[in-house]
């Protein structure tokens, strides 16, 4: 089965907040049980973030080394006007941010059937790809 994480689970993946313990751990089991697919949009997410000093607080160089790490462990796909387009069925309706458009469409095109996502609804389909929260029972 072809997944897809958003950056939420990334950014709990390296977590050291004691608030974020049993969300971190899971974070980190789910990433190591197998392949995922990525976006560049969610690396991009994630660095940005994680340099935040209200998030993570990360050095640049640290943030830079996760995201080449990941990119070398997943497959990550870039942005096309094809993800624009198909994004667009769900956020102009208001269904969903733009952002988390993006991410439903990169998951779609990379044909993968479920989305890993605290941010999105768990259970909803959007296209071929079904939301799970893993930190549900966290």
């Amino acid at each position: 089965m072809r997944s897809f994480v958003d950056t939420n689970i990334l950014l709990y993946a390296v977590s050291h907040d004691p608030v974020e313990i049993a969300k971190s751990r899971a974070a980190r089991i789910l990433l190591a049980t197998g392949k995922f697919h990525l976006s560049v949009q969610v690396l991009s997410e994630f660095i940005a973030n994680a340099v935040k000093l209200h998030k993570l607080g990360m050095s640049r160089k640290e943030a830079g080394l996760y995201a080449q790490t990941w990119s070398e462990e997943y497959e990550v796909h870039p942005l096309t006007e094809e993800h624009l387009g198909l994004a667009r069925a769900w956020f102009e309706p208001g269904k969903l941010s733009w952002w988390d458009s993006l991410i439903v469409a990169s998951a779609n095109l990379a044909d993968c059937e479920t989305i890993y996502s605290e941010d999105l609804n768990a259970g909803q389909i959007y296209g071929a790809a079904k939301v799970v929260n893993p930190f549900a029972n966290s």
